[in-house]
């Protein structure tokens, strides 16, 4: 993992769960250094890219998530592991972690030796299996083929079992989210029903659980999953512990034409009431990019202007904006120069990365002031989910600090 400097951080770490992998950075809540960002570019003038954190728009982000989803709050960290904003969301709300590693799970122990986790990345290793019942104590797993279930009866002693839960994840049969989840994960309708049917003659406690996709698009998309759990445990004859209604929670993008979240609430909330009973089954969600993506933006400087107008920055598709290969996502911009916002009238112009590599290249045209000059700062919002997680340093290139900002740029849905 890189190392990340947090700007002040807090002297207090918990204690670390036995046998945990290391390379984590150290966690502990972290007040801002700076008031807006502005501040930070007269003191410091950065000349490497930098993340720009946020801890107070998660907290809004976190309890504005939480108090309004009609069902328990978890946090995936695969969208930001980034120790003091799990442990700000833990502080604003958030009950318990959705984690894919030995690796996320020593993190969270790390800042709460008790949250629950639910351990939802279908494949593991026996080990892996082991450790995180063992080790740290998750006692929530899901399957999607006979073999996750047999490596969870290898490692769980039949008179446990009843203690652990263990959820059946369904395939996405549409998609309607700009990644595609119907083929890596989850299991068809058939063969759902007989993974149910074993995990209740094990002697689990059964669940369900789906994830429709990244920036999912239809709030209705919840709602047939929601019916297509419901019909899987109408036909064993099963009460879930829990429907686990997994992320894709979309985030405004400027391109983005997606509903507000109220919209998604409204629409899991009628269809979890309308197939299942609230006093015996759990409603959760494990949002990621919802909750991390405000948190935090991007500072870069331009580097380069060519003749033709392309401008050269010192982050790219290699660094904190890698998701940029995956998706289109038109995340906010803002131009300083100096301390100021450079404003007036702008032109599309195309972007690359600093590398020595030609994908470095923004997929589309970027709205920038027509002025700019190298040596201005472009400020990248809504950078706080998969940012951080997925600098690669090629080239030697990428962010390697997160400095506390009170006040950047965001959109919230």
């Amino acid at each position: 993992m890189m190392n990340v400097t947090v700007a002040r951080p807090s002297a207090a770490t918990p204690a670390p769960a036995p046998q945990q992998p290391a390379a984590l950075p150290s966690s502990g809540a972290v007040p801002a250094s700076y008031a807006t960002l502005g501040a930070l570019i007269a003191d410091l003038a950065p000349e490497d890219p930098l993340f720009c954190l946020s801890l107070a728009t998660a907290t809004r982000t976190a309890r504005d998530f939480s108090s309004r989803f009609p069902g328990i709050t978890t946090y995936a960290l695969k969208a930001c592991p980034l120790p003091e904003l799990v442990a700000t969301f833990a502080q604003a709300g958030v009950s318990a972690f959705d984690v894919a590693s030995l690796q996320e799970m020593a993190l969270v122990r790390r800042i709460d030796a008790t949250a629950p986790l639910h351990y939802n990345n279908p494949i593991r290793s026996d080990t892996e299996t082991r450790r995180a019942y063992e080790d740290f104590a998750v006692r929530h797993f899901t399957v999607d083929d006979a073999v996750g279930l047999e490596r969870l009866n290898r490692a769980i002693p039949p008179g446990d079992r009843g203690d652990v839960e263990v959820s059946v994840r369904l395939r996405v049969a549409k998609n309607t989210a700009r990644i595609d989840f119907t083929a890596k994960f989850g299991m068809p309708p058939a063969p759902a029903v007989e993974m149910m049917r074993a995990i209740v003659t094990a002697g689990y406690r059964p669940a369900i659980t789906f994830h429709p996709g990244s920036q999912c698009g239809d709030p209705q998309a919840f709602a047939t999953l929601i019916a297509s759990a419901a019909e899987i445990c109408a036909t064993t004859g099963t009460t879930p512990h829990t429907v686990n209604v997994g992320g894709g929670f979309p985030v405004a993008y400027d391109d983005a034409r997606c509903p507000p979240l109220a919209a998604y609430f409204s629409a899991i909330s009628l269809a979890f009431n309308t197939h299942f009973d609230p006093a015996r089954t759990r409603l959760v969600a494990e949002p990621g990019r919802a909750l991390a993506a405000p948190t935090m933006s991007l500072l870069t400087q331009i580097k380069h202007i060519r003749s033709d107008g392309s401008v050269y920055l010192n982050d790219g598709l290699y660094g904190g904006l890698l998701e940029l290969t995956q998706i289109d996502l038109h995340l906010p911009t803002r131009v300083w120069r100096g301390s100021a916002i450079l404003t007036g009238p702008t032109e599309p112009r195309q972007l690359y990365g600093p590398t020595c590599c030609p994908i470095d290249r923004f997929p589309s045209p970027v709205p920038l002031p027509a002025e700019i000059v190298e040596g201005d700062r472009i400020e990248f919002g809504l950078t706080g989910a998969y940012g951080l997680a997925t600098v690669t340093h090629f080239n030697g290139y990428g962010p390697t600090q997160v400095i506390g900002v009170d006040e950047i740029l965001t959109r919230v849905n």
